[in-house]
């Protein structure tokens, strides 16, 4: 299964537990007087959280991406006449609704947002601060094809650790991702032409916070960026991104990856071409020139297009609806299938991300980078090859050993390229990195099945650690429950704690108590400490541990464990492992270890996925 396609997947089962199966309704708040604020763009006026907090919602930080603005790098926001009551989220961006995405319920699987969406949430401590705060910017994830800003509400963390912390939308999927040449006029500059309309949206987003942070209290030259999965790509793809350079002091990467494609794969049509680069804007021109009835087959839309101008491709593309735009990517699948993160040379270096970390080619700020103990297992849990459910709810593994090897061996092949590498790349430079694993599993066992075993740790729920916000209704209420509260609650405000110190000292240390375990920066020596294990104290407590990863060595241990099923289960770890790495080779996989896999080739297990 293509890499992108196991983060959406896994993200949005994720998020599907936390919502609770509910449809989540936005209601305004009230406008609090005292939350007035004067912004370069017009006034403002905000609501006071339950907490205490104060917080502003639904902010324009740059002007609507529409009309010639559509695949166009972000401009300034427009000034506004009166006060904005910012008392509730904006619009989500354009994508195929999910619980992931905010979405209703009657908007799963169809259009969901608008293209109107650039819009910005700041939570600020009720009390002023002598001192500019230090402000933290969430990204948010899911594989950068869905979700939004205003899912997610940091004022607990705001107010208990006196932080500025800001969530915000940006454009997704092929919308947020789309290299075409054909778009391109001779008004549009390098940043118009790089296809990473998402990352740039990121970029002005922390333009706007350089000139407007200072008016909630906020100091500019203190701000820590982080986020979670795609978020975590993003956040790394900052630092060595030369349009970001000064806008940003310090990134988490919570589950992240540092993959990218080359402006070939984002562009090129390829007849048959499947899975992750299904979506490359020539594929995608040629589907929507059929749709149009241009065109009746791949064969003919070919031609059709041979026979357009770039003029005529150009004003092809802008008069496509939004129903288009976004559902047209799942023509062929369930999972989004466009590009993302596109090596143009000039947002991104055209070497990729993962090159630029190895050669050092990034920001000099400090990095916590993390990942969880059983990152996969949400993606494992709904693989009928592993787990029997009965009526579509009682699960059951298989093969528990079995179930068990496959949720190692793919976590720590995550914490290798999401956690590890970054960490060496960035020791490297001479610059602190802050690794970590997340091994909170204390969910319970019951009728519905081992939660513990079937989801432990897994992929986004430490989010919900982090925001301090744990419901307590449908799916989510299995997770949470009365048992594992005092645990989890304490866990929770620790990390708040670990990342608040960050974003103040540019280094977790022992926390903004200054009593919690040392969390020391990675040591490249053999041996020595690497990285923080978070856990409650029935889990072994928080707690430093050298149990570092390097790939290789962990595929080589991977086929000498006898919880495999066989050697088609060896080679399916091997093959799924190496796949996720961002420099991959096809010829990798082919030789690993003398062609030991060559009975089972890439084809088989991209089949069998299917």
């Amino acid at each position: 299964m293509p890499k992108i396609i196991i983060l959406l997947l896994l993200t949005f089962t994720v998020e599907f537990l936390l919502t609770g199966c509910r449809d989540p309704k936005i209601t305004p708040h009230s406008a609090e007087a005292t939350s007035q604020r004067a912004l370069a763009q017009g006034t403002v006026v905000g609501y006071r959280a339950a907490n205490g907090a104060l917080g502003w919602l639904g902010i324009p930080y740059a002007a609507a991406p529409i009309g010639q603005l559509r695949w166009r790098a972000p401009k300034p926001a427009p000034p506004w006449t009166g006060t904005l009551e910012a008392i509730r989220p904006g619009s989500p961006c354009l994508q195929r609704g999910s619980w992931l995405g905010g979405a209703p319920a009657k908007s799963v699987g169809k259009v969901f947002g608008s293209e109107d969406c650039l819009f910005l949430n700041v939570w600020a401590p009720a009390e002023e601060q002598p001192e500019g705060l230090p402000v933290m910017v969430w990204i948010h994830g899911g594989g950068n094809t869905t979700g939004h800003g205003g899912f997610y509400d940091f004022s607990q963390m705001a107010e208990r650790f006196n932080l500025v912390v800001l969530s915000f939308n940006y454009r997704l999927g092929g919308l947020g991702w789309f290299y075409e040449p054909s778009l391109w006029t001779e008004d549009d500059d390098a940043l118009d032409r790089s296809g990473n309309f998402g990352l740039l949206d990121q970029i002005q987003l922390l333009k706007w916070v350089r000139g407007n942070i200072h008016t909630f209290g906020g100091d500019p030259d203190r701000v820590s960026i982080f986020g979670e999965s795609a978020g975590g790509q993003n956040a790394l793809a900052l630092m060595v991104s030369p349009s970001s350079e000064g806008l940003f002091h310090g990134a988490i990467a919570q589950s992240g990856y540092t993959s990218s494609v080359t402006p070939e794969e984002a562009s090129r049509a390829k007849r048959g071409v499947v899975g992750e680069r299904a979506g490359a804007s020539g594929e995608m021109l040629l589907y929507w020139l059929q749709q149009e009835e241009l065109a009746n087959s791949h064969e003919a839309a070919i031609r059709y297009r041979k026979s357009m101008s770039p003029e005529e491709v150009n004003i092809f593309l802008r008069s496509l609806s939004p129903t288009q735009l976004v559902m047209g990517y799942y023509a062929e699948s369930k999972n989004h299938t466009a590009p993302i993160m596109i090596a143009d040379g000039v947002v991104i270096p055209a070497d990729g991300i993962a090159s630029a970390f190895q050669q050092g080619r990034l920001h000099r700020v400090p990095l916590i980078a993390g990942t969880n103990r059983d990152e996969n297992n949400l993606w494992l849990a709904l693989s009928p090859e592993l787990v029997t459910n009965y009526f579509g709810a009682f699960y059951r593994p298989k093969d528990e050993a079995r179930y068990r090897f496959f949720s190692e061996y793919r976590a720590k092949g995550w914490k290798a390229r999401g956690a590890d590498d970054p960490s060496r790349w960035v020791t490297a430079t001479g610059v602190d990195a802050f690794a970590y694993r997340w091994d909170w599993d204390e969910e319970p066992k019951g009728v519905w099945g081992d939660f513990s075993l079937l989801v432990g740790a897994a992929h986004g729920l430490e989010t919900t650690f982090l925001t301090g916000v744990f419901p307590q209704d449908g799916l989510a209420g299995m997770l949470f429950t009365g048992s594992n509260e005092k645990g989890r609650l304490t866990l929770s405000r620790e990390m708040q704690s670990y990342w608040a110190e960050f974003a103040y000292a540019g280094k977790p240390g022992r926390g903004r108590s200054n009593e919690l375990p040392e969390w020391t920066a990675w040591n490249l020596e053999k041996g020595a400490d690497k990285f923080m294990i978070l856990d409650t104290p029935d889990g072994g407590g928080i707690r430093m541990s050298n149990d570092e990863v390097f790939l290789d060595e962990l595929l080589v241990l991977a086929a000498s464990d006898e919880r495999a099923r066989n050697e088609e289960d060896i080679c399916w770890l091997v093959y799924l492992n190496l796949k996720d790495e961002p420099l991959y080779d096809p010829g990798t996989y082919w030789n690993w270890e003398d062609g030991r896999c060559r009975a089972y080739p890439a084809a088989y297990f991209d089949a069998k996925a299917d």
